[in-house]
């Protein structure tokens, strides 16, 4: 797909085999194997196919216990979901169900936006 110029495509491809990963219960090479669709995620595909990688993307997370990034996934999930239609209603359900198993410490009820998400530093939050 990466060599016919489909970038929406190859995005698909890699979502389906971060996925197996995330079955394999091997996070670390999920979200690796995510980081090279980044730029596909922000700007093209379908709204329900971005969706799902950011599901993906959030089980990986919250695989390797960084609730508020698999929160964060979550919410860009639900979001562009929001936007793929009805057909995306059940997608809705499974990334709720999935952002309600993270527990009281990830963050809920915020959503954030794709771009702003890619900028979105996560690290060295200490409040003293």
């Amino acid at each position: 797909m990466e060599a016919l110029g489909d970038q929406s495509g190859h995005a698909r491809v890699i979502t389906y085999l971060a996925e197996v990963h995330v079955a394999a219960r091997q996070p670390d090479a999920a979200l690796f194997t995510l980081r090279r669709i980044d730029d596909t995620l922000a700007s093209c595909g379908s709204s329900r196919y971005r969706g799902h990688a950011y599901t993906v993307m959030g089980r990986a997370h919250a695989q390797l216990g960084n609730n508020a990034d698999a929160d964060r996934c979550y919410g860009n999930a639900l979001a562009l979901f929001a936007d793929a239609g009805p057909g995306a209603a059940a997608d809705r359900e499974a990334v709720l169900k999935l952002r309600d198993e993270l527990g009281d410490t990830a963050t809920h009820g915020s959503h954030v936006d794709t771009t702003s998400a890619e900028h979105e530093n996560t690290e060295g939050n200490t409040s003293e």
